[in-house]
């Protein structure tokens, strides 16, 4: 779903205002076809929706890089956890067979 489509009109999470500006600059019709049409037509039209996706990349890209940091994480943790992590029979045996004295 993670589309140009999806990114300029619907993500919740990326444009705000400049979404907005971007919008309005075009006239409201938000389609693809009709944005780029006037990105043809309009330099200023074409900086400001380069400008728009450049930092919407940018912002993905950084999301991207901290769940891929997360997951790392959550291996390392699982790995050290594995590592660890011993059956309950041995640990049973290593306390009651460990120094007895009798």
């Amino acid at each position: 779903m993670d589309t140009a489509r999806y990114t300029l009109a619907d993500c919740p999470r990326l444009g705000g205002a400049e979404r907005a500006a971007l919008v309005e600059s075009v006239g409201g019709d938000i389609s693809l076809p009709t944005l780029v049409d006037r990105m043809l037509d309009r330099e200023t039209l074409w900086k400001m929706a380069s400008d728009f996706y450049e930092r919407v990349m940018l912002a993905k890209e950084e999301t991207g890089r901290r769940r891929e940091a997360i997951a790392a994480a959550s291996v390392v943790a699982t790995d050290a956890l594995a590592r660890e992590w011993r059956p309950r029979t041995e640990c049973a045996v290593t306390l009651t067979t460990g120094g007895g004295g009798d």
